[in-house]
């Protein structure tokens, strides 16, 4: 009986064991899986919001150290004196930087209120080439200026009515009238306006004006006559500038010495080959002299010197309407048409300026080319021979030589061809297409002998098909027994 009571205490206590050590076994089996989903969850954190960020934690600052240079100090010692002062507490500094002030002109910064006067109402003020404003009925305008000097102009739509000059405004100096007038002189006294002549130039002034004014005219009457236009040459412009610059032109206004000055500017800046400059050139001149064809003239023939020919076409048509009858207009609009490969229009323009006076070798020859261009072989060679008697070229014998090819008369060609190289050894052109026509006629090696010349003398084959030609030398080469 006592063993069955001590077996069954004992397996009472051991089921106790038992349970005891299951229930801690499980609970931590719990926190394990407990820390692990926590440490699961930080990095489902970290993935979508980032790491956290740490708590700043308030430094502990020792005594004697400053916080923003962390750097230490010793404590000041006071030294005792007769007067009792309170401890200076010392208090770290930052340096503040102080802004300058803008440099200022105080004529500058002050405004004026300036008045111009003009010849007539409602007329355009430009200052330093910008329009400013309107004149008044009064033909008078005011504004704001800053002291300075500046470039004044007034112009009446298109067209300059004063030309540009420099005025200086000033505290004193703010009234300015901007057209021609007499010279007056008020006296004091009376307060009436007498008029005072101006004063005569001396007798050798005026005999300088006087030849420079006649030699201008001369040049700009030559320019305008057909027969005498290419006559004109750089210097001559240059002439026209100095004196339209120093105003030596007797019976000029101001307006029309200073279109000179800028049409004479456009023709030596075109001579130069500076188009930039001439083309600013020309249109100044327009703003002067909107009324005259030879600034749209000189704007166009720049346009085609920088291989514009459709721009060069619409200014040249403007020059065509303000002066029907201009001949160099024509063979310029000729020459745009020709480089359009609008080759009716060409023909058109180039009979007009022969028509009106401009015979020109320059504008016969390409009369001449254009009508062998468009098929007109017997017109086109009437042309060339008329000019050949009168002003033989090596370029006008290769065109003669064309001519007759197109007319299937080889041995004729051929010796124009000859004529052109005897003029001009170098001309490769004229050698390639003898060369050429020797082909046709089956006599290779004279055929061989020329191309290989043309080749020779243009080995980039800027005047003909340097492919063509290579390959009419092999089949010239081929056929030589």
């Amino acid at each position: 009986m006592n063993k069955i009571l001590i077996n069954s205490k004992v397996n009472q206590k051991s089921t106790q064991f038992f349970t005891t050590a299951a229930f801690f076994l499980l609970f931590a089996v719990f926190s394990i899986n407990l820390r692990a989903a926590h440490l699961m969850q930080d990095d489902l954190r970290k993935t979508v919001y980032g790491p956290k960020k740490p708590k700043l934690q308030p430094a502990k600052t020792p005594a004697g150290q400053n916080i923003k240079t962390k750097k230490t100090f010793a404590p000041k010692t006071i030294t005792p004196s007769r007067r009792a002062t309170a401890p200076k507490t010392i208090i770290p500094t930052r340096k503040v930087r102080t802004l300058k002030k803008p440099w200022t002109n105080s004529s500058i910064r002050e405004l004026v209120n300036v008045t111009f006067t003009a010849q007539q109402p409602y007329a355009e003020i430009w200052l330093n080439e910008k329009n400013v404003g309107l004149t008044d009925k009064n033909s008078v305008f005011s504004k704001k200026l800053s002291p300075n000097t500046y470039r004044a102009m007034v112009k009446k739509g298109n067209q300059v009515v004063f030309p540009p000059k420099l005025i200086n405004v000033s505290a004193k100096q703010t009234d300015f009238k901007l057209f021609n007038e007499t010279a007056v002189n008020k006296t004091l006294e009376s307060k009436t306006v007498i008029i005072v002549p101006l004063q005569p130039k001396k007798s050798s002034d005026e005999s300088t004006d006087k030849e420079a004014s006649a030699k201008v005219r001369e040049i700009l009457e030559n320019y305008a006559d057909p027969s005498k236009t290419d006559l004109v040459s750089r210097e001559d412009w240059e002439l026209v500038f100095k004196s339209a610059q120093l105003g030596h032109l007797q019976d000029f206004t101001a307006v029309q010495m200073e279109a000179q000055r800028w049409f004479a500017s456009g023709q030596i800046e075109l001579a130069n080959q500076n188009y930039n400059y001439a083309f600013a050139a020309f249109k100044k001149s327009i703003e002067f002299m909107p009324k005259s064809a030879l600034p749209f003239y000189g704007l166009g023939n720049t346009y085609l010197a920088d291989n514009q020919p459709a721009e060069a076409l619409k200014t040249l048509q403007k020059a065509i309407r303000i002066d029907p009858k201009m001949a160099m207009a024509y063979k310029k609009i000729g020459d745009a048409q020709r480089l359009l490969k609008n080759k009716k229009e060409a023909i058109v323009a180039y009979k007009n300026a022969i028509q009106l006076g401009y015979t020109a070798p320059e504008t016969r020859y390409w009369l001449g080319v254009t009508l062998l261009e468009n098929e007109r072989t017997k017109e086109g060679l009437q042309q060339l021979k008329e000019l050949a008697e009168s002003a033989p070229t090596a370029e006008i014998y290769v065109a003669m030589g064309d001519a007759y090819g197109q007319l299937k008369q080889n041995v004729s060609a051929v010796e124009f061809y000859r004529k052109a190289i005897e003029s001009k050894p170098d001309l490769a052109v004229a050698y390639f297409k003898l060369g050429s026509i020797y082909l046709n006629e089956r006599e290779y090696p004279k055929a061989k002998e020329a191309l290989e010349k043309a080749v020779e003398l243009d080995p980039d084959g800027k005047t003909f098909n340097r492919s063509d030609a290579k390959k009419k030398a092999r089949e010239a080469t081929s056929k030589i027994k």
